[in-house]
């Protein structure tokens, strides 16, 4: 259902598994997160900032990269500041 996002032990962020096509049990996991919430309960799961957004309905933004994939981040940060040829 989650798998990790990196393989660091320090980071314990978990991603939608891309290969998992059981819709029920992330209907399941959904209905207990949402019963978390209504009723003030935690739930102790790390998943990127940018899921959390989506759920909340706010926008993703490109700093969200940086929790989810920071040596990706890193490199287009790099690409972003590196002058462009002309």
């Amino acid at each position: 259902l989650f798998v990790p996002v990196s393989s660091e032990p320090s980071n314990a962020l978990v991603t939608i598994n891309p290969t998992s096509e059981d819709r029920q049990r992330y209907k399941f996991f959904g209905k207990v997160l949402a019963w978390s919430l209504i009723n003030g309960s935690t739930v102790d799961v790390s998943l990127p900032s940018f899921i959390w957004k989506i759920l909340l309905r706010k926008p993703v933004t490109f700093q969200d990269l940086q929790n989810y994939k920071p040596t990706h981040y890193q490199s287009f940060c790099h690409l972003l500041d590196t002058p462009e040829d002309k």
